[in-house]
C-alpha cells in the first residue's frame, strides 16, 4: 500500500473592506459636484494622490483598490486613503493626519 501525503489547507488570506465611520470618509465626485477632486501625479517614479491639499504615495494595491498612506507617514501621521479601479471618483479616507495640509 502507497502512502500519500495530503497537503495541509492554507488559510483564508482575504480582506474585507470597511465602510466609512467616525473616522472614514467615502467621497463620489461625480454626485456631491466636490470642487477637490483627487489627481495623481509621480514622484521620483512612484505614484502620488494629491486629494484635500493632502498628498499621498501609494502603499499597496489589489482586488480593484489602491491603498495610499501620507506621505508624512514617517512622521507618524496616520491619513490614509482608498480609491477604487472601477469607480475612479471614489475616494475613501481613513483616519486624521497630525498635521496641516501641504
Amino acid at each position: 500500500m502507497k502512502t500519500v501525503k495530503i497537503p495541509a489547507k492554507k488559510q483564508c488570506r482575504s480582506k474585507s473592506a470597511t465602510m466609512p465611520s467616525a473616522n472614514n470618509e467615502m467621497f463620489n465626485f461625480e454626485s456631491d459636484g466636490s470642487p477637490s477632486k483627487p489627481t495623481y501625479t509621480t514622484g521620483r517614479g512612484n505614484n502620488v494622490l494629491n486629494y484635500q491639499g493632502q498628498r499621498y504615495i501609494k502603499n499597496n494595491a489589489h482586488s480593484g483598490k489602491i491603498y495610499w498612506k501620507c506621505t508624512k507617514w514617517h512622521s507618524g501621521c496616520k491619513g490614509r486613503a482608498i480609491t477604487n479601479v472601477l469607480i475612479p471618483g471614489l475616494v475613501v479616507l481613513k483616519n486624521t493626519h497630525n498635521h496641516e495640509p501641504s
